[in-house]
């Protein structure tokens, strides 16, 4: 018994832990572009599209304006053809209060999983589906 005490004790000195955790600033880090930013500055993603589709290996910011008050600041890159694709910051001002929103698009779709940053300091994470986000989230990190 000592003996096989003994060797989890020593199995355990020389593994290595790696426990995952998510925060604002691994998230934050996950999803800053290194593209140099667009010309044109922050630009109306409806009243701007002739000039931002010109976009090219870069990084945009675009603003959107929906007709209930939806305002939305949308950061993301463009690959080489002018398409919406890789890393995307999105800052949604719709509720009253600042969400950020961090993922990937591929072609303007969004895809693979996308965290939500509440101003309280929970931690949103939804996995998309066939370019969709899906009704729910899961919270990761609990608020203050």
């Amino acid at each position: 018994m000592k003996n096989i005490l003994g060797i989890i004790i020593l199995e355990l000195l020389f593994c290595n832990f790696v426990f995952t955790s998510v925060t604002v600033q691994s998230i934050v880090d996950k999803f800053t572009s290194s593209l140099t930013e667009c010309e044109g500055g922050k630009l109306d993603m409806k009243k701007d599209k002739h000039e931002w589709s010109k976009w090219k290996n870069c990084f945009g910011s675009l603003t959107y304006i929906g007709e209930d008050e939806l305002t939305v600041l949308m950061q993301t890159e463009f690959d080489r053809f002018g398409n919406m694709h890789g890393k995307t910051i999105t800052t949604d001002y719709s509720r009253g209060y600042k969400t950020l929103i961090y993922g990937k698009n591929k072609k303007g779709n969004p895809i693979g999983s996308w965290y939500l940053i509440f101003p309280d300091g929970r931690i949103g994470k939804m996995k998309t589906k066939n370019g969709e986000f899906p009704n729910d989230m899961e919270i990761i990190v609990k608020g203050k």
